[in-house]
């Protein structure tokens, strides 16, 4: 058992840079030429020789042509995405996923509420006045609150 702890260690350091890594495309698409090397490394509380190795990853790894100026870093251009098509289930999940994840602080708001825009657009008009109620914010609770 004790073999697995260092394995565990070195898994979360890997998801967490995974996460870092990801929200720094996120950011910075969102974000054009607002974030230098200093202010990210802030951000994520690390050190800047950490976030140029991973804005290394989203330029040689990624392969996005990410840019710098004085004011910061930015996408010269971002793929497009292809059109994707999901069965009802998937669909309810992945809204539901949404209206979930927009309860939780610090995660991208105005990216959820286009992507929950975008969802409940696939749905038959019939599902309108439940899909509303989903973009009323759940009641606070204690569970919930911690």
């Amino acid at each position: 058992m004790s073999n697995q702890l260092p394995s565990l260690g070195k898994d979360m350091e890997e998801l967490k840079r995974t996460s870092r890594i990801l929200e720094i495309v996120l950011i910075i698409a969102s974000a054009p030429r607002r974030y230098r090397r200093k202010h990210l490394a802030d951000r994520f509380a690390v050190s800047e020789r950490m976030i140029t190795k991973d804005l290394d990853v989203v330029k040689h790894g990624l392969k996005l042509r990410l840019e710098r100026t004085t004011e910061g870093y930015y996408f010269a251009e971002t793929p497009n995405l292809p059109a994707l098509q999901y069965n009802l289930a998937e669909a309810l999940a992945l809204l539901i996923t949404v209206q979930a994840a927009q309860q939780i602080s610090g995660i991208g708001g105005p990216e959820l509420t286009l992507a929950m825009t975008r969802l409940e657009a696939l749905f038959p008009v019939e599902f309108a006045p439940l899909l509303h109620q989903l973009r009323k914010p759940l009641p606070m609770t204690v569970q919930r609150e911690h």
